[in-house]
């Protein structure tokens, strides 16, 4: 009886691993804009991942307490835009005063071409931003950002200042 549970165990978790079930370690997909094929809660969690495709936790302390609690963001690997910065990140007061600050960065030069190319191909779309291998936020691309000049807005305070924490000590 033994040698079946751990048989069973066996299958199980080559069958997770094969769908892609499983949650994508950090060290797996660089930081980057990725395109988003789904927002996932609960047991949507569940729909196996297709071959270019990743499930990434979208980070709590990311979100808005507006927002839903999503737990998960499938996201496309390829094509996706490096966040490789030019500068040092800014923080920017937000005039909207749902947060303390916004985060501007400025994307290399190799880097804002990519994204000019890509914010074409994605409009009307969501888009992913990922750090330490956690989505961090999503937003859709309401136009074709040109220059490499880039304004997180849609963070919490403590995501804003974590994000802005990590892209400085990049």
């Amino acid at each position: 009886m033994k040698l079946k549970s751990h048989r069973l165990f066996f299958a199980l978790f080559c069958l997770l691993f094969a769908t892609g079930t499983c949650l994508a370690a950090p060290a797996q997909v660089p930081d980057g804009f990725y395109a988003v094929v789904r927002r996932e809660q609960g047991s949507e969690a569940q729909v196996p991942t297709k071959e270019n495709e990743l499930r990434l936790r979208y980070n709590a302390a990311f979100r808005n307490a507006q927002d839903a609690a999503e737990e998960t963001v499938v996201v496309q690997l390829q094509p996706f835009v490096p966040l490789v910065l030019k500068e040092a990140p800014t923080k920017t007061a937000d005039p909207t005063e749902r947060t303390r600050f916004w985060v501007g960065v400025s994307l290399s030069d190799k880097a804002s071409e990519q994204f000019e190319a890509f914010t074409a191909r994605h409009l009307g779309k969501p888009v992913a931003i990922v750090v330490g291998g956690d989505v961090v936020t999503v937003h859709t691309i309401r136009q074709v950002i040109k220059g490499g000049k880039v304004q997180i807005s849609r963070c919490g305070d403590e995501g804003c200042q974590v994000l802005f924490r990590e892209l400085t000590d990049k």
